[in-house]
């Protein structure tokens, strides 16, 4: 019988260990099919992924194999056109010698006369600015580099000056160099090697001249043709009327400009040319534009007589030149001359002006004077010149800036104030507020480059230190340009003072140290400190203290560093030191790492221990949110009983639960202990958050560790069992 239960129990043994072993592979098993299942799941997704690669790679590849190809197409094609123009021009050159330059005619497609503007003519004076406008075409295959077109004007017509510009294409290659010859009344285009590498090349030119009144009589109309190397094409009719001056002028001012660049302008100021008397005279001049400036040494003052020709224009017949007899008082933007009593005397002041910069197409300088009588205004005038080189756009200040202001969230913002200088001279040309739609512009602008500059920021808002720039090219064909400009939000800032406060009887014991340690903490964080001394009447201040963190208000506080022989008491921002001979104070302070509680694990207070020289030191105190999470201990003693200062430290009594924690400061006794959020508990606080339909495992199914978890409790049971009927039936049969 006793046999027979032991082979029971043998075999009940071999079961169990059987059992085991497969319970613990399945256990194992399973455990290693959800990880070859993540394995599964992690690597398909590196496939997909390596195959989107791929086909990003291939389909860059693609591309750039398109654009090589292109490329070499391109490259091809362009090098076949260079090779057959090449071996023609071997073929054709290699008999004849070099071949000189030609005139080219049939180039004109329409001629037109506008204004300097390009609007069209209505009446023309003696001061009208003509813009002769001319389309032209140029046959292939027939003109080469360095040969001309010349264009003459009619007797009607006169250049003003000899100017050079270039005709180019929107690349800024140069296809023609024009130049104009004033005392032959011609344009003549040059051509560059352009036109022998390039094909149906048109294009449009235009230049400024007016009408001659030398050949032309008052008020008749004139069939205007220019000729074009022999052809002679009608532009139009021009109906003009000489603007004859008035024969009772008293003081009258005009210029032109002298050179092509557009750099100097002569000035010519008629004083008195009617001849009335006048006893107090004063020339005033000022100019008006940035960047002019006076050539001191071109000013010239001559005392004639003025006489009206037969066009009913002022001329003037010199007798003296005077102008050593005046002083002429410059100013910054300005001179003037004090002729005095001039009686019945007429005048002839000329000056030029230079600009510290070469013009662009259409700017404008304008020149203001007048002339006084015993501080009596006689008369003012003011003169604008526009700069017409001959070649680009002639409709001057017409480009616009615009500015679009936002904040970070796209909402429009008023009340920006921009200052727009012109990069070519410096000059501040005008400015923007963008207005309750954050919109704002300015017009009038050349086609030139500007930098932009925010001098006032919209209310509430961090003004911009950003320069924007903006460069010719970034005008559209509409010609105009808008840039839209972000501000950021203003970050409130707050102060934090406090004062220290000694109550030892006036350093009675002369144990006061000379500076102590106040420090600021940023919710429970320690973020400055100062040292405080009596040269600061012992007073603190942390200056433009951010007052928000993502949006929630920011809590201060403030320690310090223990003091031997005193304790402390905070109030506020103020710290209070009494003197006991023999004793110290420590505080501490919780600060919590957990972006604000989001996971809501926080607890609500915590205990902190308090331990001298390893033991503890009366009962764990509790620190909590009301109390801004600090707390400090006075009356502590400074030394133990053998004179040897104790060390404090700081215990957690129970850490939160998904929180770490670590502690510092325990040598200076300002303590800190900061409990931060595991990454863990974090996301499996997340993970609660989920839809639990997303996983099979949520609806019960074990997990791996609790498959071996539960069935080793049953093995192991039996196992137990086994061993103790074992010992059971031995010490029956000892028995």
């Amino acid at each position: 019988m006793k046999k027979r239960v032991s082979l029971y129990l043998s075999l009940v043994i071999m079961i169990s260990s059987f059992l085991t072993v497969s319970f613990i592979a399945l256990a194992e098993t399973t455990d290693s099919s959800q990880s070859t299942q993540q394995t599964l799941h992690n690597d398909s997704e590196s496939v997909v992924n390596k195959i989107n690669e791929d086909a990003l790679s291939v389909s860059t590849q693609k591309e750039k194999e398109v654009v090589s190809s292109n490329s070499q197409e391109q490259a091809t094609s362009t090098s076949e056109k260079i090779d057959r123009r090449q071996q023609s021009n071997s073929t054709t050159n290699q008999p004849r010698g070099p071949s000189s330059r030609k005139a080219v005619a049939n180039i004109v497609d329409s001629i037109s006369l506008t204004d300097s503007a390009g609007n069209p003519l209505t009446e023309v004076t003696q001061y009208t600015e003509i813009r002769v406008n001319i389309a032209f075409s140029l046959p292939n295959n027939e003109v080469s580099n360095g040969d001309t077109s010349t264009i003459t004007l009619p007797s009607e017509f006169m250049l003003e000056s000899n100017i050079t510009f270039n005709v180019t294409n929107d690349s800024g290659d140069i296809i023609a160099v024009a130049n104009t010859n004033a005392s032959n009344n011609t344009v003549t285009l040059t051509y560059t090697s352009f036109v022998e590498e390039h094909s149906n090349i048109s294009g449009k030119l235009y230049f400024i001249s007016k009408i001659d009144t030398s050949t032309v009589e008052n008020k008749t109309d004139v069939p205007i043709y220019i000729d074009v190397e022999g052809e002679q094409i009608f532009a139009g009719d021009i109906h003009f009327e000489n603007q004859g001056d008035d024969e009772n002028e008293k003081f009258s001012k005009f210029s032109w400009f002298t050179n092509a660049e557009g750099t100097e302008i002569y000035n010519e100021l008629r004083v008195n040319p009617s001849g009335n008397t006048y006893s107090d005279v004063t020339i005033e001049d000022i100019l008006k534009t940035d960047g002019l400036s006076y050539m001191k040494d071109t000013f010239s003052i001559k005392v004639g007589n003025w006489e009206l020709n037969s066009n009913h224009i002022w001329i003037f017949e010199e007798e003296e030149n005077v102008t050593d007899q005046y002083t002429i008082e410059f100013s910054e933007k300005g001179f003037s001359i004090h002729l005095g009593d001039i009686g019945n005397k007429e005048y002839q002041i000329s000056y030029k002006t230079k600009s510290d910069h070469e013009p662009i197409e259409g700017e404008k300088f304008t020149n203001y004077a007048r002339m006084t009588d015993n501080q009596v205004v006689i008369n003012d005038v003011e003169v604008t010149r526009t700069y017409q080189s001959g070649s680009g756009e002639a409709d001057g200040y017409n480009y616009t800036i615009e500015i679009h202001k936002t904040n970070e969230t796209n909402e429009r913002l008023a009340g920006a104030v921009f200052e727009i200088t012109r990069d070519r001279t410096g000059v501040v040309v005008g400015t923007i507020e963008t207005d309750e739609n954050g919109h704002g512009l300015i017009h009038q602008l050349l086609k030139d480059s500007y930098t932009l500059k925010e001098t006032k920021a919209p209310p509430g808002y961090v003004l911009s230190s950003d320069e924007i720039k903006i460069s010719p090219d970034d005008f559209g064909s509409d010609r105009s340009v808008l840039k839209t400009i972000i501000n950021k939000k203003e970050t409130p800032t707050i102060n934090v003072s406090g004062v220290k406060k000694w109550e030892d009887n006036n350093n009675q014991a002369g144990k006061r140290p000379e500076t102590i340690t106040v420090n600021l903490l940023a919710d429970g964080l320690q973020v400055d400190s100062k040292k405080v001394s009596e040269a600061d009447n012992w007073c603190y201040e942390f200056k433009e203290l951010p007052k928000f963190n993502k949006d929630r208000e920011i809590i201060y506080t403030v320690t310090e560093d223990s003091v031997a022989h005193y304790t402390t008491q905070i109030k506020g921002f103020d710290i209070t030191n009494t003197y006991q001979d023999g004793k110290t104070s420590r505080t501490v302070t919780k600060h919590w790492e957990d972006n604000n509680d989001q996971t809501h694990l926080r607890p609500e207070n915590i205990m902190i221990q308090l331990y001298a020289n390893g033991q503890k030191q009366g009962e764990p105190v509790q620190l909590s949110e009301k109390m801004n999470w600090t707390f400090t201990w006075d009356n502590l003693d400074l030394n133990d009983p053998f004179g040897n200062p104790i060390q404090y430290t700081i215990k957690e009594v129970a850490i939160p639960a998904g929180y770490t924690a670590s502690i510092a400061g325990e040598k200076t006794g300002n303590l800190l202990i900061t409990n931060t959020l595991k990454k863990k508990a974090e996301k499996n606080n997340s993970e609660k958050t989920q839809d639990t339909t997303t996983s099979f495992t949520s609806y019960g199914l074990p997990r791996t560790g609790e498959e071996k978890g539960w069935w080793l409790t049953i093995v192991g049971g039996l196992l137990v069992a086994s061993i103790g009927g074992g010992l059971y039936l031995r010490k029956k049969a000892k028995e």
